[in-house]
């Protein structure tokens, strides 16, 4: 079904699989709760505790996105003004980073089904994918988890470079939860399987030498 459609993406680290979010609501049928949780993490704590959040009628839960917020920051007013005419996001600075998150399939699929859910990612103007849609769609009905359930590391410098330019609430808060993470994402070009020496790596390679795979 993805195949069948003229879908991209416009970041070089994300591949076409990005999409297969959309997929959820149908794979798995039975289920009108699902954690969803990308494959660049590392959990620090009992993802039970996210799971058992009470959604109501909205559609997801998910943490505010930081490195979003410190770009709608930036004196250019690109990305503000991609927001307001592209997304049409009433609170630009509630954007939430799709990394960790707790879909109501239920709701989701009262909202969307799947062939509507692709026919949007075909629009080549949304500079993140499937989370733009995401944020797009469901706005006004997300709950937003605690920042810590979803740390994105300093890829290329951009704790100051962009984290920074964030409203100064927001950067204190993402800095509470960088010291004390309960997910770690690796989201960006850097992981620590190519990139030794990318932030917070140490964390990555100490849970890999516990598998078997690793020698």
């Amino acid at each position: 079904m993805i195949r069948s459609r003229n879908l991209q993406t416009n970041n070089p680290h994300i591949s076409i699989e990005t999409y297969y979010r959309f997929l959820i609501e149908d794979v798995f049928p039975a289920y009108d709760k699902v954690l969803y949780l990308d494959s660049d993490l590392i959990v620090l704590d009992d993802v039970a505790k996210l799971f058992a959040i009470d959604l109501s009628d909205n559609l997801l839960a998910a943490t505010r996105d930081i490195d979003y917020a410190g770009n709608l920051n930036m004196p250019d007013g690109e990305r503000l003004e991609y927001s307001n005419a592209v997304l049409g996001l009433e609170r630009p600075f509630n954007y939430f980073q799709a990394g960790v998150l707790l879909l109501n399939l239920a709701e989701m699929r009262k909202l969307h089904s799947l062939d509507e859910w692709l026919d949007l990612a075909t629009n080549s103007q949304f500079i993140y994918d499937d989370q733009d849609i995401l944020n797009s769609e469901c706005q006004g009905r997300v709950v937003y988890l605690d920042q810590s359930w979803n740390v994105m590391t300093n890829c290329d410098g951009r704790i100051e470079g962009v984290f920074s330019f964030a409203p100064a609430e927001m950067f204190d808060i993402f800095k509470t939860a960088y010291a004390n993470p309960k997910i770690i994402h690796y989201a960006g070009y850097e992981k620590p399987w190519n990139c030794v020496t990318c932030d917070k790596a140490e964390d990555y390679w100490k849970y890999a030498r516990s598998t078997p795979f690793y020698e």
